[in-house]
């Protein structure tokens, strides 16, 4: 892997299930791109984060990729 410099992925949505089942679809205006060799260790990339969501709990969650 030492001649890997990106994994980009470019997400065009991301779903969530909620304990009870329903699932919630978040649709970006345009595909997201993050590098996953970004997101080592503790960091992350807020895709959420001007959606809202409601407060619950949440037992799965799926990323929709455009390509990569």
């Amino acid at each position: 892997m030492d001649n890997v410099f990106a994994v980009v992925l470019r997400l065009s949505s991301v779903h969530v299930r909620s304990v009870d089942k329903s699932w919630t679809t978040y649709t970006f205006l345009s595909p997201q791109s993050i590098d996953l060799l970004q997101l080592q260790g503790s960091k992350t990339a807020g895709l959420l984060s001007n959606m809202p969501l409601d407060d619950g709990d949440y037992d799965q969650i799926r990323l929709f990729v455009d390509d990569a």
